[in-house]
């Protein structure tokens, strides 16, 4: 059973950073998933980070090393876990993401596995 986690930037760029960051840790995948193309446009923009995860120790794994990259940081990300949508800044990541793990903690409870996107 995986979780996805949906990982936005307000800077794109630092998406590789991260990207690099989270696969050093077993039982997680995160690949960049690209916005559809508009009308006009050269080349393709990267949308989010598919952040998909077991549901048991590699969510919480990777949840505290989101942490970790974010509090090094000063930024702001947007984390999708299901339905849920958590907006998290550099200095309230600790208390924020706790919230994100009991998500994702649930979600994975529920049986509701999601697929990473191909």
């Amino acid at each position: 059973m995986t979780t996805e986690l949906r990982v936005s930037f307000n800077d794109a760029g630092q998406m590789s950073d991260l990207q690099e960051w989270l696969s050093k840790i077993k039982g997680v995948h995160a690949t960049p998933v690209a916005r559809p193309a508009e009308g006009n446009s050269q080349g393709t923009a990267w949308d989010f980070l598919s952040v998909a995860c077991e549901t048991s120790g590699p969510v919480v794994v990777a949840l505290r090393a989101l942490q970790k990259w974010l509090e090094a940081r000063v930024t702001t990300i947007e984390v999708r876990v299901g339905s849920s949508v958590f907006k998290v800044h550099s200095a309230d990541a600790a208390d924020l993401l706790p919230k994100i793990e009991q998500a994702a903690r649930a979600l994975g409870a529920a049986g509701a596995d999601s697929e990473p996107p191909q």
